[in-house]
């Protein structure tokens, strides 16, 4: 049986529209993402597909499941004024809850972009650990296109929060305090190579910080160490179908069995989600093994 349809899609601006032509500028400004890192919720229909696929080079776009759609409202939808939505909005726009708003955008019977005192647009952060490829779609090892139901993990990782800098003073700064052009750039500005001034003008910070200056300890061999080629549990269940092609994983019905040795890898770790499988490896983490248990699946050590 196949899976219904979602009535909503998700898109993403990746991209900036220097040099793009008119048109693609202009259909940009239709969907309200006038800037890259912001999303929209558009209806899954033929004449916005069509749109979509027009801008495959500067977007990327999926159907969204409703946890995610739930955290980007409540997360990053805002009123105009750069004010948080909240219910007492919502009612003046005949919606009794948050939750009926939310289901109401997530079945195509509410447009976001209709209503009045809203911003149709949810601006989002850089992905945490980056993009890929912004020059390259997804059937390239890139970010560009249409990427279905990873939308979801996507946007996930544009709404982590984010914090501060350290560095609040002086923002916006040419010289950041230090004077001219030259200053905090040269020999004078340094204090000296390396260790130099622990026993001097760095005394203090040495006392302060706990460093122990000189010489001390040794550089252990290259020769006397074993490297370790490992790989994550997540990316193994991730790529099942992929292993099987390559000849390195075997699936008999729901039995999945994955050999890392012929991978050339010597440990699994515990970073991701796991499934019922069995996984055959020279070594495990602790937390590898216990996701695979959880599972119901096997951690057979050789």
């Amino acid at each position: 049986m196949s899976k219904e349809e979602s009535k909503v899609l998700a898109v993403v601006r990746i991209r900036s529209a220097i040099d793009q032509p008119k048109g693609i500028r202009h259909a940009l400004k239709l969907l309200n993402i006038t800037r890259p890192n912001h999303a929209v919720i558009v209806p899954n229909d033929a004449t916005h597909k069509g749109t979509l696929q027009k801008l495959k080079d500067i977007i990327t776009w999926g159907e969204v499941d409703k946890a995610t759609l739930t955290a980007l409202v409540k997360k990053r939808g805002r009123l105009v004024g750069n004010k948080q939505l909240d219910a007492k909005f919502l009612k003046e726009h005949k919606f009794a809850t948050v939750a009926e708003f939310i289901t109401a955008v997530y079945t195509g019977k509410a447009d976001m972009r209709r209503i009045e005192g809203m911003k149709p647009m949810f601006r989002l952060h850089p992905p945490r650990k980056g993009f890929k490829s912004v020059k390259n779609p997804i059937t390239r090892g890139g970010d560009l296109g249409y990427r279905g139901e990873k939308i979801n993990a996507l946007l996930d990782r544009m709404m982590v929060q984010r914090f501060r800098k350290k560095v609040r003073k002086q923002r916006g700064s040419m010289h950041h305090g230090y004077g001219i052009q030259k200053g905090h750039k040269k020999a004078g500005s340094r204090g000296g190579v390396g260790n130099a001034g622990g026993q001097s003008h760095e005394w203090m910070k040495s006392l302060k910080d706990g460093k122990v200056y000189g010489k001390h300890g040794f550089i252990r061999p290259p020769r006397a160490s074993t490297p370790q080629e490992a790989i994550n549990i997540g990316e193994l269940t991730d790529k099942v179908d992929f292993l099987v092609k390559k000849g390195y994983a075997t699936k008999d019905g729901p039995q999945i069995t994955i050999d890392t040795t012929k991978m050339g890898l010597t440990k699994v770790l515990g970073k991701g989600k796991a499934k019922k499988m069995t996984i055959i490896a020279k070594a495990f983490s602790a937390s590898a093994k216990e996701k695979l248990k959880k599972a119901g699946g096997v951690a057979k050590e050789v």
